[in-house]
């Protein structure tokens, strides 16, 4: 059991080309309102003892921690059932801890 390094991890929009699963559309906190668990598309959840705290929320900014233990062992994951957020460029083993914070900020008009 390890604490997963998340130094050099990416964050980023899947690459879905359904529109009701890319971050915009959903208004609330950037669509990083979902639950706590993290996901691969082959495992479902792959997360025990989640815990999730909203740093920040609004519609145009989202600070959120992430912390637990991973049940499985891979090198990528998304922040919400959806698939709408990709973590990738890290490597994890099943037992090792998580915990970050994931920052998006957006501008627009």
């Amino acid at each position: 059991m390890a604490q997963v390094d998340f130094s050099n991890a990416v964050l980023e929009p899947s690459n879905y080309d359904d529109p009701n699963t890319r971050p915009f559309h959903y208004g609330d906190n950037i669509g990083l309102n979902q639950s706590a668990f993290l996901y691969t598309s082959e495992d479902g959840s792959i997360t025990t003892g989640q815990v999730k705290n909203k740093l920040v929320g609004t519609n145009t900014k989202a600070v959120i921690h992430y912390a637990g233990t991973f049940t499985k062992s891979g090198n990528y994951f998304y922040l919400e059932s959806h698939y709408v957020w990709k973590v990738s460029n890290i490597t994890y083993n099943e037992g090792d801890t998580y915990s970050f914070v994931v920052e998006v900020e957006v501008e627009g008009n």
